[in-house]
């Protein structure tokens, strides 16, 4: 059952508002045009007033259901009662007086809304129940990988795609750009590092290769400045790294957990290769943006590109 998104505060002022409007108009008497149809809206208004507790507070719990239908009779009851006792205080007839065939009017009014609640009740868990029971074919069907050959290729080709966005903008930089104070250089070295680092089956015992260390770990810079022959040589490094990773991807998908030594960063298989896509083209596009403030050449976009 639908349940409007509202907090509780917000749910509790609506309702004070709307029975305050309501109450002050049971205290009126109706106009006379209205008066051959007053069993009729007594149900119409319990029908709906009914109707718009149980899908601002109810939803599926049946006890809830129980007390709005009390809590609305004896409403119903006390503005009954009420209209009677306003008129002894003014002397005056200002609406009418207890009736019992507004107290019946009232009541149909909300059977008639709880018959209609336990008929959707009952096809909701009906359908529910459908969806949820396997059938004879879908329990002999052997399991399937996790990932698809074509999600394994389609991740491949844009993570080729990816990594080719970083190498171009790599090579595109002219040399008098490469070490400079926008530190273009760290920005090839820290996005290759965390794509090496990303694709690591064991990441808490991961290292980078030689000449390359740790420091992106240390939150510090580099001991020297890596040129552009040692990044490009671990671009290079970085695909054969998702070679031999995307396998895994196929076989184990979203089973096999990829975890950092701080547990901060618990993603599946698929999740962790579109993060590292999402951390590559973040970087490529700082360092072309680099490259177009400059005014230097800026390479083109890459649309998909075989990783091997």
């Amino acid at each position: 059952m639908f349940i409007l998104k509202l907090t509780t505060k917000q749910k509790m002022l609506i309702t004070a508002l709307c029975f305050g409007v309501a109450f002050y108009g049971f205290m009126i008497k109706l106009p006379s045009r209205f008066h051959h149809y007053d069993k009729e809206l007594h149900s119409l208004f319990y029908f709906g007033a009914a109707a718009f507790l149980n899908f601002l507070f109810v939803g599926k719990k049946w006890w809830a259901h129980v007390l709005v239908f009390i809590g609305l009779f004896l409403m119903g009851v006390g503005i009954e009662w009420a209209q009677e006792f306003s008129n002894g205080i003014t002397g005056s007839r200002i609406h009418g007086r207890f009736d019992p065939e507004d107290v019946k009017a009232n009541t149909q009014g909300l059977v008639i809304f709880s018959v209609l609640w336990l008929v959707g009740i009952g096809i909701n868990a009906l359908v529910r129940s459908n969806e949820k029971e396997p059938t004879q074919e879908t329990v002999k069907q052997p399991m399937k990988p996790i990932a698809s050959v074509s999600l394994q290729s389609d991740l491949s080709r844009q993570f080729g795609a990816a990594l080719k966005m970083v190498e171009n903008a790599i090579v595109f930089c002219p040399d008098h750009m490469w070490d400079t104070p926008r530190n273009y250089w760290y920005q090839a070295y820290h996005v290759l590092f965390f794509a090496d680092y990303y694709l690591s089956k064991d990441p808490a015992n991961f290292q980078p290769p030689f000449p390359f260390d740790s420091s992106e770990f240390e939150d510090r810079m580099p001991n020297r400045v890596y040129t552009k022959a040692e990044l490009l040589h671990y671009m290079a490094h970085c695909r054969a790294q998702f070679l031999r990773f995307i396998p895994e991807v196929k076989h184990q998908g979203i089973q096999s957990r990829w975890i950092n030594s701080s547990k901060t960063m618990d993603y599946s298989y698929v999740e962790i290769v579109l993060y590292n896509m999402r951390h590559l083209q973040h970087h490529a596009a700082q360092m072309n943006l680099i490259l177009r403030e400059e005014g230097a050449d800026v390479p083109d976009w890459v649309f998909q590109s075989d990783i091997r």
